[in-house]
């Protein structure tokens, strides 16, 4: 579903269809390090959500790799914000 809310702080925060047009993220299910392939020429911010909406990282970064090595298995939402708009994908943890 690509309209997805999260409970974050008291707050409803929704998450709008993707305005990115290609973006993909791999291996999924991941270990450690998450490869994040996008056309936005610019990674402004990439934050991680648990299933339950807590922000459980962010990152601040152009880097299309992320380490989610500290992460516990489970579920997780991936948001990218970049020039283009921000998109969200979920993989799995283990």
């Amino acid at each position: 579903d690509p309209n997805l809310a999260f409970q974050i702080g008291g707050g409803a925060v929704g998450v709008e269809e993707s305005t990115i047009s290609t973006l993909s993220i791999y291996p999924n299910p991941v270990i450690d390090n998450l490869y994040i392939t996008t056309d936005a020429t610019n990674i402004e911010q990439i934050m991680i959500y648990s299933v339950n909406g807590q922000l459980v990282m962010t990152v601040a970064t152009n880097d299309k790799t992320v380490d989610v090595s500290a992460l516990s298995e489970g579920v997780y939402v991936l948001q990218i914000q970049t020039e283009n708009g921000i998109s969200t994908q979920r993989f799995v943890k283990k």
